[in-house]
């Protein structure tokens, strides 16, 4: 958008297009903030930063070792220009060292006066520091292009020779061991290692999220809107249950409470038919038990005035008397 309105008014520059691409980059990844406020799609948003701040601070320190390697490459990969030599040569150079690192190249292009030496495409990112540090990164997401880099330098006929081989193939050895396989390993898997904590913070994040929203959007809110939703007071209303027949032609509609009282009834019910089965239960047993131990039970009916075994008051006693044989 930002792109068309510049083309339209003909003020069409370098520095406005890339400030528009950086304006336009910023308002998609403002657009990806944004979706955080919604449920479903904001705890994946959540989880994109979080893991993206992990990867940044393992970055930050390992982006030691990444500089280390980028400076090693570039003194290790990085030709002489024509200038320099001329006046390591007329500083008493060992010409020999010149004719044994650089043996074409001193024959052809030093005699013939050229300034620029023919170097492969590939090692042409080495030959200076800033291009040399992104060729590193490019290197440790997996291009390393070691035949185009080490092979040819070394053993082909190639215009570009080796200054240091055996120290050359240690680091680079090193670098594919330590960086693409090492440090990509870890920052794998410390980015996607313990998903499901990163999951549950992003719901709490997300919950708070949504509570500061909230609480930022609600004093912007003007005064009659908000005491539309605003209540000071609430009520509740319970649903009513209409019964059906004759009650419903009567105009009789149970409320909350008799339903409550109706449960209850209900409850108390059925735990009183579950007691009198229970002692049902323990009668016959009894009975068993008194029969099998063959227990005889004794029933006097008494007259008044006639107190056996100083009982009185009674107008009938039954008295038990336990024989076991």
């Amino acid at each position: 958008m930002t792109y068309s309105a510049l083309t339209i008014k003909n003020h069409l520059n370098h520095h406005y297009i890339e400030l528009g691409v950086v304006v336009m980059f910023l308002a998609w990844f403002n657009f990806l903030l944004q979706m955080m406020r919604f449920k479903h799609v904001g705890i994946f948003v959540v989880m994109f930063l979080h893991v993206f701040a992990t990867v940044g601070k393992c970055l930050v320190v390992f982006s030691v070792v990444f500089i280390a390697f980028a400076l090693s490459f570039h003194v290790l990969f990085r030709a002489p220009s024509y200038s320099d030599t001329i006046t390591s040569s007329s500083s008493s150079l060992n010409q020999s060292i010149i004719d044994y690192c650089f043996p074409i190249i001193h024959d052809n292009d030093f005699n013939n006066n050229k300034t620029n030496l023919s170097i492969s495409l590939e090692l042409k990112p080495f030959q200076y520091l800033s291009l040399s540090l992104f060729k590193t990164l490019m290197m440790m997401l997996g291009e390393y292009e070691h035949t185009a880099t080490i092979i040819e330098p070394y053993i082909g006929n190639h215009s570009f020779q080796l200054h240091y081989p055996l120290i050359t193939f240690f680091f680079y050895t090193t670098f594919i061991f330590l960086v693409p396989i090492i440090l990509m390993n870890l920052l794998i898997g410390l980015a996607v290692g313990d998903i499901e904590n990163v999951r549950r913070s992003a719901v709490q994040h997300l919950i708070s999220q949504q509570v500061y929203w909230l609480a930022d959007l609600e004093p912007k809110l003007t005064g009659i809107f908000r005491s539309k939703l605003y209540k000071s007071n609430w009520m509740k209303k319970t649903k009513v249950n209409k019964t059906t027949g004759f009650l419903d032609k009567s105009g009789f509609e149970t409320t909350y409470e008799e339903n409550l009282i109706q449960k209850y009834l209900k409850e108390a019910v059925k735990k009183i038919t579950s007691i009198d089965k229970e002692t049902k239960l323990q009668t016959t047993r009894m009975a068993a038990i008194i029969e099998k131990l063959e227990i005889r039970s004794k029933e006097f009916n008494i007259d008044e005035g006639v107190y056996p075994r100083g009982v009185s008051g009674l107008d009938r006693i039954m008295e038990m008397d336990y024989a076991i044989h």
